[in-house]
């Protein structure tokens, strides 16, 4: 009889993906193939823990973990169930964070209405953080100068411009992520969807 079957172990086996996240893979940000193949991931990710009322709170290329086989959304440590506006998530600690308005994610990919607290956050959120993330990797830069959560209250800027090679519909729905208006914002699927259709020809 051995040590292992003697005392019960519990263990935890984790998939091994072995690319490193997007943030390590900056230099690639602008190269639009590859950056489309893993914005398709991505957005079919948040489309699966969107329909199951799971709200990330915390997308940001450090959270995306990437390979030859395409990419996965990782670290779910402020991730909450999306029960609606006026249900803190669970667990005490983030319960207590988010009742006093506390911000909680990374400043720079926050949604604008995450001014008033993270208790605001909800699917629309993580799109717009999505948005900011595919603006990065596709043009090579920021879609703004600096993070929207900060100038909130003065009005959004428009936008920097996605490369004119995208489909017109894409660039339509990439741009809508960063509506200041959560309701205006396509969802995961739908983004899903388009980035799932063939290449088109785009605007002339």
């Amino acid at each position: 009889l051995s040590l292992h079957d003697a005392l019960p172990i519990s263990y935890l086996g984790m998939e091994l993906v072995d690319g490193g996240s997007l943030e390590d893979l900056r230099p690639r940000f602008g190269d639009v193939p590859w950056a489309l193949h893993r914005l398709r991931d991505i957005a079919r990710g948040l489309a699966f823990l969107h329909e199951r009322g799971v709200v990330h709170r915390d997308m940001k290329p450090a959270n995306v973990l990437s390979s030859q086989a395409g990419a996965k959304i990782t670290d779910f440590g402020i991730a909450q169930q999306d029960f609606g506006p006026d249900v803190s998530p669970v667990g005490p600690t983030m319960a207590r964070l988010t009742a006093t308005g506390a911000l909680v994610g990374t400043l720079p990919y926050m949604a604008p209405e995450l001014i008033d607290g993270s208790r605001h956050a909800t699917a629309a959120s993580d799109v717009f953080a999505f948005g900011l993330m595919a603006f990065e990797m596709l043009a090579g830069q920021p879609a703004f100068d600096v993070p929207p959560v900060l100038v909130a209250r003065t009005g959004l800027p428009a936008p920097r411009a996605l490369p004119p090679e995208l489909d017109p519909e894409l660039r339509r729905a990439l741009t809508a992520c960063l509506d200041v208006a959560p309701a205006a914002r396509p969802s995961g699927s739908a983004l899903a969807e388009l980035l799932d259709r063939p290449a088109r020809a785009p605007d002339r």
